[in-house]
């Protein structure tokens, strides 16, 4: 497949040209995320070079997103940073909740499991920004969704506040975008961190618990009709691509 083709099926809506700027992560804060896992994704699925001027960051943009700066992931030969808390802030950020989730941080870029990643909001570690791609090979396979955590200072002795910001289709998450899922609840351990928190959810997309629904017209046809509820999803898969 050449560039072309590969960007034809490149399901991210409003990707910036050639040198444009890019934008702001206050005004856009699931950019970087949602950019980069889309741009890794589809490189592994298809193997395909893109056309070097797709690639391009304008020197521009570079300073812009540099600093002060945490590198979450990378293009070929030139790193895509965001901004993150600056050192001096960290250092000032001395409670046990605060320095639990920079390990958790650290943790998540030095070994990231597949298809997750997450951030804090620029100079505010209790609250992140995350991205989970649907599992390959199911219904929700090349869906990009958004979620936030908000943490307390309780942490990890208590789980943060999980919501899908992207909309959802699922036995197990509300309409609000909470999440019924039992680590998040009455099976919390101080030993999850960000990583398992992500991961467990990931996982759940595709092994709803239909007997405990939080969408009960989902676990309905979750049980019932399961080639609709596979068509539902796959809906919510498309508006995962378009959504702000």
């Amino acid at each position: 497949m050449n560039s072309v083709s590969l960007l034809s099926h490149f399901p991210f809506s409003r990707l910036p040209a050639p040198g444009s700027r890019l934008p702001s992560v206050s005004s856009s804060p699931f950019f970087p995320l949602a950019f980069v896992f889309r741009y890794r994704y589809h490189l592994h699925r298809h193997r395909s070079h893109l056309s070097s001027s797709f690639l391009l960051i304008s020197r521009e943009n570079e300073k812009r997103l540099a600093s002060p700066e945490t590198k979450i992931a990378g293009f070929p030969g030139r790193p895509l940073r965001i901004p993150f808390l600056a050192a001096s802030a960290a250092c000032r950020m001395s409670t046990p909740a605060r320095k639990r989730l920079m390990r958790d941080f650290k943790r998540l870029q030095q070994d990231p499991p597949a298809g997750i990643s997450g951030a804090p909001q620029d100079n505010n570690i209790m609250l992140w920004n995350a991205v989970i791609f649907g599992p390959d090979d199911t219904p929700w396979d090349g869906g990009t969704f958004k979620l936030t955590l908000q943490f307390t200072e309780d942490y990890p002795n208590k789980p943060p506040t999980v919501r899908f910001v992207s909309r959802m289709f699922h036995p197990n998450i509300y309409a609000d975008g909470s999440i019924c899922l039992d680590i998040l609840q009455n099976q919390w351990s101080p030993i999850y961190d960000v990583a398992a928190i992500l991961t467990s959810i990931q996982s759940l997309l595709c092994d709803p618990n239909p007997n405990s629904p939080a969408n009960s017209e989902a676990a309905r046809m979750f049980s019932e009709n399961k080639r609709e509820y596979n068509r539902r999803v796959r809906e919510i898969v498309e508006q995962s691509w378009t959504a702000d």
